[in-house]
């Protein structure tokens, strides 16, 4: 039923709030692994040839609402991304890697390293990186942004325990990567998730801008300090994405606080 309620709320939003694709275009995705890299590479490619060029956070939200501009993301922490920096530079792609910094293969446990993928629900190989592969990230010229230490609900922790989970985890990504970690992305993404205070914690803390992961949220009003994104599904049609890509969900999020994409 829950799922049926969905899928009307999405079609309604197709009929009566769909717009064309905006200038500026926040994608995120999660694991990135061989049987995703040519649709990966197709979704690169159509955009790529109607004009939008990839860029980093800052220059991103820097950009006129003219230029044609792509933000590209992942979310967590996958050896896979390691794997798949060949067809990144293929595609001639500069992406932003928010990181969790707890379950590095070459400092964390077995155990821990299960519990985290079972904390964000992935089945597939779960393998994290190892330290040396995220600082090979980020000396391929790709940006490191954190993501939290443990991906916790930080919604749902004291104000005490932010420190442990996004202070601290931006200290450890910059000491593995030599660079100061200026962009942040909340956990889940949604905003039950966060909070206006929790925010102004990260913005007071060394961030310059951070990340949600609301779908339907790309024609809402810019602000110098945070990235809108829509996740990319791999297993869909272009098709399929664009039209999720073309849904104005402003208007439901904040009556309800849910996406309208689903």
């Amino acid at each position: 039923m829950k799922q049926k309620i969905f899928s009307v709320i999405k079609n309604t939003h197709k009929v009566f709030a769909s717009r064309e694709l905006p200038n500026h275009l926040g994608l995120y995705f999660h694991a990135l692994e061989p049987q995703h890299y040519k649709a990966f590479s197709r979704a690169i490619n159509h955009f790529t040839a109607q004009g939008y060029k990839t860029m980093s956070s800052s220059s991103y939200l820097a950009a006129p609402q003219t230029q044609k501009c792509l933000f590209i993301s992942f979310d967590d922490n996958y050896k896979g991304w390691h794997s798949a920096l060949p067809v990144l530079k293929q595609c001639d792609v500069t992406a932003t890697f928010y990181v969790n910094s707890l379950p590095f293969r070459n400092e964390a446990s077995d155990d821990v390293i299960s519990d985290y993928f079972d904390r964000i629900d992935y089945h597939g190989e779960r393998i994290p990186l190892s330290v040396e592969e995220l600082k090979e990230i980020s000396d391929n010229g790709h940006e490191i942004g954190c993501h939290s230490h443990s991906h916790f609900v930080l919604s749902s922790l004291s104000s005490d325990l932010w420190d442990t989970e996004i202070r601290c985890s931006k200290e450890i990504l910059e000491k593995i990567t030599g660079q100061d970690i200026t962009s942040f992305s909340y956990p889940y993404g949604m905003r039950r998730h966060f909070s206006g205070e929790l925010k102004t914690y990260c913005l007071q803390n060394g961030f310059t801008n951070v990340a949600a992961a609301i779908p339907g949220m790309l024609y809402k009003k810019p602000d110098s300090y945070t990235i809108h994104r829509t996740r990319w599904h791999l297993h869909n049609t272009i098709e399929e994405n664009l039209t999720d890509l073309s849904i104005d969900g402003q208007l439901f999020e904040r009556l309800t606080g849910k996406s309208a994409v689903g």
